[in-house]
């Protein structure tokens, strides 16, 4: 690959100036073995090309220009496959990695709901059974719909159920259910569950509407790999069932299965909302922290009882014996856990370290790290768009990058002298791991929630510790001892920890101000930032410290972008305007309670009143009628909640948003823009700027639903090249 780089190199223009020379000729030591490291972030940004709505032709064109430029190389009568440079070549994945998501959004098309269906017999294979709290969540699949033909019938359905569940994953079961589309974003940049419904197969949701019939299996041939994953998630609900019989507090009964089998439905939100202000939600998905801490007890474990045998320990290689022990451990992990995105990206990347070990290789480096993120992008190019791929890999690329220095290197040596400088060194080196982690996770969690765990540092130097050094090996020891019977003091010791990190927690998250809410990033802000932090971590030498002017760049965009003043919901049922006081008001407090959530994250603010309770600080005046606001720079601004109202607020208004009712023009003729019920019906929910989204902009912005998601399969719109 060096060698290859080389003739990339030198087919370069202006390969042999000065500063191009200072970068990667001189200084070739340093970068020419680390362009490589940067495949895998060209790729993801061809990726997040297509899933931001370019114009689709004109990039494709000009990818092919270059892809053509790129590979043909005529010499005398031949053509040879030689990239002309590292712009060239990088042009090559960038446009590979668009076609990918798009070949990859093409091959996952399954029929959806377009509409809802009030009531109708449902029958189908469990693939997935939820037990909630309240409520149980159940994944259909082979499905019969009645009323549905088969070339309209989704893949998946998702039904909630309030009735106990007899039955199991695998078990062909009948109901009636009501069923209805996955539901679109509320507003304009929230999360948007079409699109993962899309990856998923999930054609529509339901509930059930009378009791579930237990159908016997029919004479048919089930795929092995069907019956195969039925068979494992059937273990999945009795393990689960299990541990929970061995816990005594409702915390840990709720908590040790998510840990184990991946079952998170019993987790309150009230418990959810505790841990995350604490900062450790990460400890409640089964990720990178859990699938490493797992291989490296099984590792350590084996090796070192291996190592007790001295005539094993001499004739064989113990370490390679216990890399593969560890290896097959972390694949039955998986399966335990039910093979989540997250958990198979954990996977993914021990194996490569564990693999690394198989043939004499450095196991944790920045060249491992890229493969695996590679590898993932290929295989599941939506995972890119993940809060949890981007959180993960931020914080490995970032740990790896200082553990890889120099400086990371001579400091870790100086506290391996002795063991009291083992003992304080740990925790020196746990308290840095956070640090490191939790600022290189920040931007893109405030980017995807909207909140910033201020403690989250503090609740990690006890809450890792304490995963690592009683829940972990609690968890493997009694899955170990499980079939001798002997696993309840391994689930004692489970307990105990997730008993003191719950109540440490508790205490984090009731000190004042331990949840700072914000407006989220600008999508501008966090390539700039992203873009920084790789040019730091994934170069050497001095020319790495160049990615600070991206960084700056990136943070001084932060304030730029302004959050919405109103916002009006798809169906027109919640509307909120964003007080200047860091209030959110709404017409209802008891409906769309998600929906309002979701709002309240997109403004940064957790206080949430009703419109009648609006103060003059907030530049609004509300009645049982409607809103009035007053702007110099946009004139007066009606929202309607009564038709007694319109009379009054068409003539004097610039704006005017009736979400209740259907206008037409020839009714209201003051306004120089009228948003009714019908407007919100083919446009999906509006975000309105009463003075422009950025500092540039002036007047009233207006974006939409369906303007901000584009043209895509899951969108309304329909094709993507529609």
């Amino acid at each position: 690959m060096i060698a290859v780089l080389d003739r990339i190199r030198g087919m370069l223009p202006g390969a042999s100036s000065p500063q191009i020379g200072s970068v990667f000729i001189q200084g070739k030591r340093f970068n020419r073995d680390r362009l490589i490291l940067w495949v895998p972030a060209v790729l993801a940004g061809g990726i997040g090309l297509f899933f931001s709505q370019p114009i689709r032709a004109e990039i494709l064109m000009i990818g092919l220009l270059c892809l053509i430029m790129a590979s043909m190389d005529r010499k005398g009568a031949g053509v040879r496959i030689i990239p002309k440079g590292w712009v060239a070549l990088f042009l090559l994945v960038l446009l590979s990695g668009y076609l990918l998501a798009m070949g990859r959004t093409y091959q996952l098309s399954a029929p959806v709901l377009t509409k809802r269906i009030h009531a109708t017999m449902v029958e189908g294979r469990v693939l997935l059974l939820e037990q909630r709290v309240g409520n149980n969540r159940l994944t259909l699949t082979d499905l019969i719909v009645d009323g549905l033909p088969s070339h309209q019938t989704p893949v998946k359905i998702r039904l909630t159920t309030r009735q106990a569940t007899d039955f199991l994953p695998g078990d062909r079961i009948r109901l009636r259910a009501g069923l209805y589309p996955p539901p679109n974003p509320s507003v304009p940049n929230v999360y948007d569950f079409q699109r993962r419904a899309w990856f998923q197969q999930l054609g529509g949701l339901g509930y059930a509407l009378g009791k579930v019939e237990l159908l016997p299996e029919k004479e048919i041939s089930t795929h092995w790999m069907d019956a195969f994953f039925a068979f494992i998630e059937r273990k999945r609900q009795l393990l689960t069932a299990a541990i929970r019989d061995q816990m005594h507090y409702p915390e840990t009964k709720a908590i040790a299965p998510a840990l184990i089998t991946g079952d998170r439905s019993a987790i309150s939100q009230e418990f959810r909302n505790t841990m995350r202000d604490a900062g450790l939600a990460h400890l409640l998905a089964i990720s990178g922290l859990h699938m490493g801490l797992l291989v490296m007890l099984l590792f350590s474990g084996c090796r070192t009882f291996m190592a007790l045998m001295e005539p094993v320990a001499l004739q064989y290689p113990i370490k390679k014996w216990a890399a593969c022990f560890a290896l097959l451990g972390s694949f039955a992990y998986l399966l335990v856990a039910g093979a989540p995105l997250p958990t198979q990206r954990a996977f993914l990347m021990t194996s490569v370290v564990l693999l690394a070990v198989l043939i004499d290789r450095n196991a944790i480096s920045m060249r491992m790290v890229a493969f695996a993120a590679t590898v993932i992008l290929l295989l599941q190019p939506e995972a890119f768009l993940g809060a949890s791929f981007q959180l993960s890999f931020a914080a490995v690329i970032a740990l790896v990058a200082f553990y890889e220095s120099e400086f990371a290197q001579g400091f870790l040596l100086q506290w391996r002298k002795n063991w009291p400088r083992r003992i304080f060194g740990y925790f020196l080196v746990l308290s840095m791991t956070t640090l490191i982690a939790t600022i290189a996770t920040t931007p893109f969690a405030q980017f995807h929630f909207g909140t910033v765990a201020v403690y989250g540092l503090l609740g990690n130097l006890v809450g890792v510790p304490l995963m690592g050094m009683m829940i972990m090996p609690g968890a493997v020891l009694a899955l170990l001892l499980m079939p001798i019977g002997g696993e309840a003091l391994g689930f004692w010791l489970m307990e105990t920890g997730i008993f003191w990190t719950y109540s440490f927690a508790s205490w984090i998250s009731a000190l004042p101000g331990a949840q700072f809410f914000s407006p989220p990033m600008d999508i501008i802000s966090v390539v700039l930032i992203s873009l920084g932090g790789l040019w730091i971590c994934l170069w050497r030498g001095p020319f790495r410290w160049r990615g600070i002017v991206l960084l700056a760049l990136g943070l001084l965009s932060i304030p730029l972008v302004r959050p919405p003043d109103i916002l009006l919901s798809s169906n027109g049922r919640l509307l909120g305007i964003n007080g200047k006081e860091g209030i959110l008001y709404l017409n209802n407090l008891r409906r769309e309670k998600f929906v309002a959530e979701q709002w309240g994250r997109l403004l940064g603010v957790s206080d949430y009143r009703l419109f009648r309770q609006t103060s003059s600080k907030s530049g609004v005046a509300c009645d049982r009628l409607g809103c009035l606001m007053n702007s110099d720079e946009t004139g007066p601004i009606a929202l309607v909640l009564k038709p007694a109202a319109l009379a009054e607020d068409c003539e004097p208004s610039e704006l005017l948003i009736a979400p209740f009712h259907f206008l037409e023009s020839r009714d209201c003729k003051g306004p120089k823009t009228l948003i009714d019920r019908g407007t919100l019906k083919d446009h999906g929910g509006h975000a309105i700027y009463l003075n422009g989204r950025y500092p540039w902009q002036q007047g009233v912005k207006i974006i939409t639903t369906s303007q901000a998601r584009g043209n895509y399969p899951w969108s309304d719109k329909g094709d993507v090249n529609d």
